[in-house]
Order: C-alpha cells, then sequence, then structure tokens
C-alpha cells in the first residue's frame, strides 16, 4: 500500500481508526483513562445528546410506526443471535459457548447512533432500535441465558429502566427541545456538533476498555483464537441474515437492521459476566470477543457501501 493510499484510507475511514485507536489505547495504556470511568454515564449522555441534535423527530416516528420492523429486529437480537452463538460453540468448548450467549444476548451499544451513518446506516432508525431492545431487554436476557444453560440470572430491572432514562430518553428529550427552536443553529454548527459527539465517544470506549482491561488474557490459548475466528465468520453470517429480515424497507434501512445485530452494549456484558459468572474463564474471551467486533467495523462499512451501491 502506497503512502497516497494510506492517506485515503485514513480520510475515509477517519472516524473508525480512532475508534480503534481508543480500543487499542485503553488496553495497552488503561491508567491513562480508568480514573475517568466514574464518569462515563455523563459522558455517555453528552454522546447521546449531541447525536440526537442531528436526528429528526418526524423520521424517528415514522420509523416507530412500522413495528413488524421492530419486533423482528428485538427479537433476532436478544433471541435468535446468543442462541444461534451459543448453541453450536458450547459442543466445542464451554466457556466460549457461555462467553458467545453473554455476547449475543445484549441489547444494542447506546452509542450508535453517532457511528451509524459513518457506517452506512440511519441514525435515526439506530437510535430507534436501541430504546426499542433496550427496554425489553432486562426482561428477555435472564430468560435466554435461563434456557441455554439452567442459570438463574436477577438483573437489576429497575436501575436498568432508570439508567435507560438517564442516558437515552432525557438527552433525547433536551435535545428534541432544543432542536425546535434553534434548529437552524444546530444545522449552522453541524460539524462541531458531530466531531464533539466523536471526541466524547473515542475517550467513552478507552475508558470502558480501560476499566476491563485489568482481565487477564494471558491463558488465551492458540485453540481460543481459531474458535474466535470461527465465531466472528458465524457471527458475521448471522448478521449478513439480519440484513434479510424486513425485505419491505430499503436497503440502508436494512444495513442499519444488521449494524443493530452487531453493535452490541460492552457495559452490561462484562458486568453480566463479572456480576453472575465471576469464577469462569467467559470474562476474557467476552473481552476478545468486543475488541474483535469493533476491528470488524471497517469491513462491515465497506460490505455496506458495496450492496448500497449495488442497490441504486
Amino acid at each position: 500500500m502506497t503512502s497516497r493510499s494510506l492517506v485515503h484510507f485514513f480520510k475515509a475511514n477517519n472516524q473508525i481508526v480512532l475508534i480503534l485507536m481508543a480500543i487499542l489505547c485503553g488496553f495497552t495504556v488503561p491508567n491513562a483513562f480508568r480514573w475517568l470511568t466514574p464518569y462515563t454515564t455523563p459522558m455517555l449522555m453528552v454522546v447521546f445528546f449531541t447525536s440526537s441534535l442531528r436526528l429528526s423527530f418526524e423520521t424517528i416516528v415514522t420509523y416507530a410506526k412500522d413495528w413488524r420492523m421492530l419486533v423482528l429486529g428485538a427479537g433476532f437480537k436478544l433471541i435468535v443471535l446468543p442462541l444461534a452463538l451459543f448453541v453450536p460453540f458450547s459442543l466445542i468448548d464451554r466457556e466460549w459457548g457461555l462467553a458467545l450467549l453473554i455476547f449475543g444476548a445484549m441489547p444494542i451499544g447506546m452509542s450508535i447512533a453517532l457511528v451509524a451513518e459513518f457506517l452506512g446506516g440511519i441514525s435515526a432508525l439506530a437510535l430507534l432500535m436501541t430504546t426499542a431492545v433496550s427496554l425489553v431487554a432486562p426482561f428477555v436476557i435472564p430468560l435466554v441465558i435461563n434456557i441455554a444453560i439452567g442459570t438463574s440470572v436477577d438483573l437489576p430491572v429497575v436501575s436498568m429502566f432508570l439508567s435507560l432514562v438517564q442516558t437515552i430518553v432525557l438527552p433525547f428529550a433536551v435535545a428534541m427541545l432544543i432542536r425546535r427552536f434553534a434548529r437552524k443553529n444546530i444545522i449552522n454548527h453541524d460539524t462541531a456538533i458531530q466531531r464533539t459527539s466523536l471526541g466524547f465517544l473515542i475517550v467513552l470506549i478507552a475508558t470502558l476498555i480501560a476499566a476491563s482491561a485489568s482481565t487477564s488474557i494471558a491463558n488465551i490459548a492458540g485453540r481460543d483464537f481459531v474458535i474466535l475466528l470461527l465465531a466472528m465468520g458465524w457471527l458475521l453470517t448471522l448478521v449478513a441474515v439480519s440484513y434479510r429480515l424486513t425485505p419491505w424497507r430499503t436497503p440502508k434501512e436494512r444495513v442499519t437492521v444488521a449494524l443493530c445485530i452487531l453493535y452490541n452494549n460492552y457495559t452490561l456484558a462484562l458486568y453480566i459476566a463479572n456480576k453472575f459468572f465471576p469464577e469462569s474463564q467467559a470474562i476474557p474471551k467476552l473481552v476478545l470477543l468486543l475488541l474483535s467486533v469493533n476491528f470488524l467495523l471497517p469491513l462491515f462499512k465497506w460490505e455496506a457501501h458495496r450492496v448500497l451501491k449495488h442497490a441504486k
């Protein structure tokens, strides 16, 4: 690859490159970010607020009317995906099966509203999908885990709902109120708002990675990396299947649904693994899974671009 093509790559994928750098920084120099851990919720609120400023409330309402899309997306995300990941890999390795079950059962990562548009999706639809899936996740996740491994998981439903309101609903409501009275100013400062969102997202990702960097992966063997590669291939296959869930929607909307299937809630996955399965070796495997999915984002973007170009 020539220097010119490298420059072109970084310009075309600057957001993904910055996100990957944030992951690497959080993992390699965790002490530089770990002190920010108590501030992850305020940072997430800023990301949601600034992202919501750039969204149209009317567009979100329009998407909300398609209940079939929301039900199919949420069902695939919270039920089909975790069981499809768990069943084959639990036969190979029980710890990997558990890690993939937890990973697959998670709701959509709350920062998706910012990255969706860059990855070929629609931010307004991604935000709606995130809210819909997050609302039912506290009830579905324990059921799915119990069905798969027979272990009861008692999630803090009330605190999860309060967290949802705090991190999604409140920032979105304030953003819509401000947008109603200052829409022209928001449009004029769109670039600055987007860069602010990206800046907070990068720091947030590095902080979340740093908070779990103490989890040792020293015992990960070569066999584990083979299983990881197989899991990523199977995950991408399932994501491709999810693109076909809603054939009545436009290709860009279907890409958004597929992205929502891939983009997981990082903090909740580690919370469940640490609280309910602390003695298992699933936690370091979860860290590898979550890191690997972020490295898949450039591949998702390129494939989304190809699909959308072919659809024109």
